[in-house]
C-alpha cells in the first residue's frame, strides 16, 4: 500500500489536468459520432452540436484555476492520493469497457450501457472538481445532459 502525503504534488495536478484534456477530446469524439451514429437523441442534435461549441473556454477555465488551486483545496476535496486515483481508476475501468463494447459491437445497447456507465463516473469527478475550483459547472451540466440524451 502507498503511503500518501498530506497535499498534492504536480504530479497529481499533471494527471488531473491529463484527465481534464482527455475529457475534452473524448466528448469531441462523441459528438462527432453522433453525426454518423445515433448514439444521443437525433431530435436537438443541432443544440447538442451548438452547447458543444460553448464548451472549450470552460476546459480552460478549469485547467487555469487547477493550476493555481492550493494543495489543501484539492486534498479536501478528494483530489490527491488514494482518491485521486480511486476516481482515476473508475474512470480508466469504464473507458475500457466502453472501448471493448464499441470495437465488438459498435453502437448497440450494450455499448450505450457502458457508455452510461462511463457518464456516471465522470460525475463524481466532475463535483469534486467544481467543488475545489470553483468552475467547471457547465463542464458537468454537458455530462448530465449526455446521459439524458443517450439513446
Amino acid at each position: 500500500m502507498k503511503n500518501y502525503a498530506y497535499g498534492i504534488n504536480e504530479n497529481e495536478k499533471n494527471q488531473l489536468t491529463d484527465a481534464i484534456n482527455n475529457l475534452q477530446e473524448f466528448f469531441g469524439y462523441l459528438i462527432n459520432q453522433n453525426k454518423q451514429a445515433t448514439i444521443f437523441n437525433q431530435n436537438i442534435k443541432d443544440e447538442l452540436i451548438a452547447a458543444w461549441h460553448d464548451m472549450p473556454s470552460h476546459f480552460e477555465e478549469i485547467r487555469v484555476k487547477l493550476a493555481i488551486k492550493d494543495q489543501l483545496a484539492l486534498s479536501f476535496h478528494g483530489l490527491t492520493g488514494g482518491q485521486l486515483e480511486l476516481k482515476l481508476a473508475i474512470i480508466k475501468y469504464f473507458t475500457g469497457n466502453y472501448r471493448d463494447a464499441l470495437s465488438k459491437n459498435g453502437f448497440d445497447a450494450g455499448t450505450k450501457h457502458h457508455l452510461r456507465q462511463l457518464l456516471v463516473s465522470l460525475d463524481t469527478l466532475f463535483y469534486d472538481l467544481i467543488q475545489a475550483t470553483n468552475s467547471g459547472s457547465a463542464i458537468s451540466s454537458f455530462n448530465k445532459c449526455l446521459l439524458a440524451l443517450l439513446e
